[in-house]
């Protein structure tokens, strides 16, 4: 059955007892977050549905790691070590990062995830305090 959004809404404030709590969250909203794949098929409503198009079972090979929040830099943050610890998973065979372009209800586009790194310099003393171990340089 197809839904627009009010009606979807609508449909489980009425039949679904687990998602009801869970609708007022964007239900006011003048806009709703949509996660849909390049042939308009939805793949989630957060934070209230996933689509069961995009469930995972043990024969997935493509994943599409999605991160919604009220605060945009914590979202970046969690995206990017979400999509980083994901890695540890994928070492028997290629794991390629695809970045997704983003437009925000104002138009604005982004590209995530945004993956940024810094140089730090740090002494030996410092990671010796920290991990409470003692290490010896050989020359």
């Amino acid at each position: 059955r197809k839904f627009n959004s009010k009606e979807l809404l609508e449909y489980y404030l009425l039949n679904d007892e687990h998602i009801k709590p869970y609708v007022s969250i964007i239900q006011d909203s003048p806009v709703y977050p949509v996660i849909y794949d390049s042939n308009d098929v939805v793949l989630s409503l957060p934070p209230i549905i996933n689509g069961e198009h995009s469930k995972i079972t043990m024969n997935t090979e493509n994943i599409l790691i999605e991160c919604t929040a009220i605060d945009l830099n914590r979202a970046v943050i969690v995206l990017d070590t979400i999509v980083c610890m994901f890695s540890e998973y994928c070492s028997n065979r290629p794991f390629t990062i695809e970045p997704i372009r983003v437009t925000q209800s104002d138009g604005s586009k982004e590209i995530y995830p945004k993956l940024k790194y810094r140089m730090e310099m740090i002494t030996m003393k410092y990671i010796e305090n920290n991990l409470g171990i003692g290490y010896v340089l050989h020359q």
